[in-house]
């Protein structure tokens, strides 16, 4: 199998991952962070990885230069939590956060895939991103229907400039069936209506059914 790791950071998942897919197998770890991207280098060397290809950019619904959210590394802090600064759906870049390159999903995973093969799993936590993240990977959701991981955040994406549910819609419009992973994976699960905490987040599981042609 081909797994595309979004939001890599230090490689936790990309590691275990690589040890799922098996030397026949194929990872794709994208991390924008570049102190996390080293990281994440170094953590495939130490464990062996040689079936990972790790990606120093950031994934969304067009090719172009973005920043990510200030950060001081030098300070207690959750690292894990940056992400692409964006506020009411336009992006901040007058600030002194890390500038970096933003792609598609369709435009990587076209370039870096050998002939032949097409991601199985696409697992995406990119702090709120993950719309874009989808909006960009048309091809992929098309032609390659991986099955999809990905976090929700509604507090956060609001702040970002969209509505959760506009994933939900997307995911449906490509024929995906929902279903949250902590809870059954028999029963479709319905779009979760958020209680309005801030902090309130869940994971959701998009496994692709059989696309109709309208």
């Amino acid at each position: 199998m081909v797994v595309a790791d979004i939001g890599a950071n230090s490689g936790h998942h990309s590691v275990v991952f690589s040890k799922a897919v098996g030397p026949s197998g194929l990872v794709i770890a994208c991390e924008p962070q570049r102190i996390f991207f080293e990281l994440l280098s170094a953590n495939l060397i130490l464990n062996r990885c040689q079936n990972v290809i790790p990606v120093h950019c950031a994934l969304g619904a067009e090719s172009r230069r973005l920043r990510l959210w200030p950060i001081d590394y030098s300070q207690p802090n959750n690292f894990g939590a940056l992400g692409v600064s964006q506020e009411g759906g336009e992006p901040l870049l007058d600030h002194s956060g890390e500038e970096v390159d933003v792609v598609t999903a369709d435009d990587l995973l076209g370039r870096v895939l050998p002939a032949g093969r097409k991601v199985d799993f696409l697992k995406i936590d990119v702090q709120t991103f993950e719309l874009f993240v989808l909006r960009g990977a048309e091809r992929v959701l098309n032609q390659m229907r991986p099955v999809i991981f990905t976090e929700i955040s509604p507090f956060w994406m609001r702040k970002t400039g969209y509505d959760y549910r506009e994933i939900y819609d997307l995911l449906s419009r490509y024929s995906y069936q929902v279903y949250d992973p902590h809870v059954s994976l028999e029963v479709q699960a319905a779009v979760r209506e958020w209680s309005g905490d801030q902090q309130e987040e869940w994971d959701i599981l998009a496994v692709p059914g059989i696309r109709v042609s309208p």
